[in-house]
């Protein structure tokens, strides 16, 4: 008789291959069986402004133009690195987008 070779699950079998053939965690609901452990939250870049000023990107008292929803918009890089718009001041590009993106009526 042939020996018989013992195999896990496909899914089980598969996720111990992608995680080097780590165990499944218990959890308080009892075994987690096949559901892979969460992904840790990817860490998010924070580029501000004075940077893209610093690395010469961007150049202070300089204009910027944008267009949103057909509109035109401008703003004035600041020697702080700062950018002024509609009477405020945004520290990143990703602030400042979102203000014109509401001005623009989205």
């Amino acid at each position: 008789a042939a020996a018989s070779a013992q195999f896990a699950s496909p899914p089980r079998a598969l996720y111990a291959a992608q995680n080097g053939g780590g165990a499944h965690k218990r959890t308080s609901r009892g075994n987690a069986g096949d559901c892979p452990e969460p992904k840790p939250k990817k860490a998010r870049s924070q580029i501000k402004m004075s940077d893209l000023v610093a690395g010469g990107y961007m150049v202070a008292g300089e204009q910027v133009v944008c267009m949103c929803n057909g509109l035109r918009f401008e703003a004035r890089i600041e020697p702080s690195g700062t950018v002024w718009f509609d009477g405020n001041e945004y520290k990143t590009p990703t602030a400042f987008a979102k203000a014109v993106y509401v001005a623009g009526g989205k």
